[in-house]
């Protein structure tokens, strides 16, 4: 896999995570590699016999879902 350099919201969401030991979830464009993505993120308490352990942020790529949404509207539009 590939290093993300997470932005401040997904940041904040694993602070928050660990603080309310709450799912937090969001969207933010982050940095890898070949550039910015869109993204899509989840932060979730990791808990063991109820004691908080720690946190885990899940990130999933939605560059081409944006692309395949933005290509529908024009399809759209000329039909």
């Amino acid at each position: 896999p590939a290093e993300v350099v997470v932005g401040a919201a997904a940041a904040d969401a694993l602070r928050s995570a660990l603080a309310t030991q709450e799912v937090g979830d969001g969207t933010a464009q982050m940095l890898r590699g070949e550039g910015r993505f869109d993204a899509r993120f989840r932060a979730i308490p990791v808990r063991r016999d109820g004691v908080l352990l720690g946190a885990v942020l899940a990130v999933r790529d939605e560059s081409e879902r944006h692309e395949l949404s933005r290509m529908h509207d024009e399809f759209r539009a000329v039909a």
